[in-house]
């Protein structure tokens, strides 16, 4: 082949490219134009012209936080079950945690945390 159709087979390709360009384009384009056309169509929220500190009391006043309950006072403490009892009078007695866990079949954990409540509440 020659220069000559070297160089016209060369400027056919980048037309064709060129021209193949220009085509996704435009249907890129097209796509975009029909995409801000629907959003345009959605309805848009209100614009509200309230501060902040305005917008958050009303959103306080509509959803009031749950209170908790007050804590009870000492007077107001339902007894302790019979078991937790047991242990306490056990305790007072000089008996271990070990002995009581066997002695009751709980928990040696469950009854040395007993223990150690008797033993604070005589200290204080």
């Amino acid at each position: 082949m020659s220069e000559q159709t070297l160089v016209i087979i060369f400027a056919g390709t980048a037309v064709m490219s060129m021209l193949l360009a220009l085509i996704l384009q435009r249907r890129s384009c097209r796509r975009l134009k029909q995409l801000l056309a629907q959003y345009e169509e959605q309805p848009q929220p209100a614009k509200v012209n309230e501060s902040f500190s305005q917008n958050l009391a009303r959103a306080e006043s509509q959803n009031p936080l749950p209170t908790s309950p007050p804590v009870p006072g000492p007077h107001q403490i339902a007894e302790a079950p019979d078991r937790y009892r047991y242990i306490s009078a056990m305790a007072r007695q000089g008996m271990q945690a070990a002995q009581i866990a066997a002695a009751l079949q709980i928990s040696e954990i469950e009854a040395a945390q007993i223990v150690r409540l008797t033993r604070l509440e005589q200290a204080g």
